[in-house]
């Protein structure tokens, strides 16, 4: 194989090390983009932004995520793309360490609810992609002018993954309004339970007057879907068993499979991710047994029906 031969062949093998990382950014862009509303959750889980910048937030790293994946996968802009894809996964890596450490967050949520990562794998993936893009960077000697086809594959992938993000925009905005219309109460730091007033499935909720079980639920998590089965035994067998409420973290698709797949025997409705986070400690689910909005037992995980049985005796 004669010089230039060897020099071609290297260049092309670069450029693909650079097309696989765009293509995982952008698979990563439209998935999250469609799951917009999902996606501004898990933000939130991290407690770093103020609620009102979650969405933002999504926002600004899908489109950041589907701009380098283009730019790689065209071949465009070099070696600006690589370097701060780089910094991006880096970044990441540092908010995700964050999360699992001090918070016990366990998904980074990289492909949202349609692929869930081990914290393992999340790291091992994003320092592979990094070593990749080094590879390239340290491997090419030359300039390498793109190609149009490259181009092109690039531009449309970009298209599709905005697609995506706009959809999951319109999906968020519109549950939006009924999300916020649920914490429309009085804010009582004695009664902190009196801000959810709202209407449900033709019956009136209002958490600040009478005695409620509250199940803290997210809408993609496994363990909650086993607590609605316990929920659901306990209502079963208690005769004063209070009404039960189910305030969820999640968006309105994933609470519809919730509700498909638990078959949940009380109201589940979604709540501002702030809102969640500022009332679960850990991760859910979380229950918290009240009366006239003001917290009487908390129980995570699982609730001790013996121990329910004496707090619902003495009140």
């Amino acid at each position: 194989m004669d010089q230039t031969s060897d020099r071609s062949s290297r260049l092309h093998f670069t450029h693909a090390f650079e097309v696989v990382v765009g293509l995982v950014l952008i698979a990563s862009a439209g998935i999250k983009g469609y799951e917009a509303s999902l996606f501004a959750v898990q933000i939130a889980g991290y407690e770093i932004l103020p609620s009102a910048l979650e969405f933002p937030a999504a926002v600004a790293i899908v489109l950041a995520e589907a701009v380098l994946g283009a730019a790689l996968v065209a071949g465009i802009f070099r070696p600006w793309p690589g370097a701060l894809t780089i910094v991006l996964l880096v970044g990441f890596s540092g908010v995700f360490l964050y999360g699992y450490y001090a918070l016990g967050l366990t998904e980074c949520g990289c492909f949202g609810d349609f692929l869930k990562l081990p914290p393992a794998v999340t790291f091992g993936k994003n320092a592979v992609l990094v070593a990749m893009l080094l590879a390239a960077f340290v491997r090419r000697r030359v300039a390498m002018e793109p190609k149009n086809l490259s181009i092109l594959i690039g531009g449309l992938l970009f298209v599709v993954a905005c697609g995506a993000l706009a959809v999951g925009g319109y999906r968020y905005v519109s549950g939006l309004g009924a999300t916020n219309a649920r914490v429309s109460g009085p804010i009582d730091a004695a009664r902190p339970y009196a801000r959810f007033v709202f209407d449900e499935g033709g019956a009136k909720y209002d958490l600040g007057r009478g005695t409620y079980l509250v199940a803290w639920l997210s809408t993609t998590c496994p363990e909650c879907r086993k607590a609605v089965g316990q929920i659901a035994e306990l209502m079963r067998l208690i005769p004063n068993m209070p009404k039960v409420i189910g305030l969820c973290l999640g968006d309105g698709a994933t609470l519809e499979s919730f509700r498909d797949e638990t078959l949940a025997p009380f109201a589940t409705v979604l709540v501002p991710a702030g809102v969640f986070t500022e009332f679960v400690p850990a991760e859910p689910p979380h229950f918290v047994l009240i009366r006239d909005g003001a917290p009487v037992a908390q129980w995570d995980m699982q609730i001790p029906p013996t121990e329910l049985l004496d707090r619902l005796g003495g009140m």
